[in-house]
C-alpha cells in the first residue's frame, strides 16, 4: 500500500513474516492497513533514509520507528523517533507514541548497530562532520 519515493522501512518476525512498514510519515500493519495511531509520525518519505526500525532489545513486541525529514528550505530537519507496540489493536499494532524529537539539524542520513545488548542508533548532522551516536537502552535514548 506505499508509495514511497525515497527512504522506506519494514520489520518482520524471527519467521520471516510481515509485522509492519512504513515510509516515515505513515506506518501500515501486516493486512496493509493503517496502524493505529499511524499517520503523521515525524518523518517525510522524500528523504533518502526516511525511517528505520529498532527492536526494544528486552520485548519482541516493541519496536522503535526513527524517523529523518528531507533536508530543503530552512527546516529543522529533525531526527525523531515513534514506538510501535505489536500487542496493541488486537495484535494488529498501535504507534504509543510519535514525533519525538531527539535532534536538529540532522541530515536524512541515519544507521544503527549493536543489536545484542544495547544498541546504537547514529545520525549525521547536516552541513558539517558531526556525527551523533544515540546508545538505546531498557531506560530510552
Amino acid at each position: 500500500m506505499m508509495l514511497s519515493p525515497e527512504g522506506c522501512a519494514t520489520m518482520s518476525d524471527i519467521n520471516g513474516q510481515l509485522l509492519f512498514y512504513t515510509d516515515g510519515s505513515t506506518v501500515w500493519n501486516r493486512d496493509h492497513d493503517i496502524m493505529e495511531n499511524g499517520l503523521d509520525i515525524g518523518g517525510e518519505n522524500t528523504a533518502a533514509q526516511s525511517a528505520l526500525i529498532v527492536p526494544f532489545s528486552d520485548d519482541g513486541t516493541m519496536f522503535w520507528v526513527f524517523t529523518t525529514e528531507e533536508v530543503y528550505g530552512d527546516h529543522e530537519y529533525q531526527l525523531k523517533y515513534s514506538i510501535v507496540d505489536m500487542k496493541g489493536d488486537t495484535a494488529s499494532g498501535r504507534v504509543m507514541t510519535k514525533n519525538n524529537p531527539i535532534a536538529t539539524q540532522s541530515s536524512e542520513r541515519i544507521t544503527a548497530s549493536g543489536f545484542q545488548g544495547a544498541p546504537w542508533v547514529v545520525g549525521h548532522e547536516f552541513g558539517n562532520n558531526v556525527i551523533r551516536a544515540y546508545q538505546i537502552s531498557a531506560d530510552g535514548i
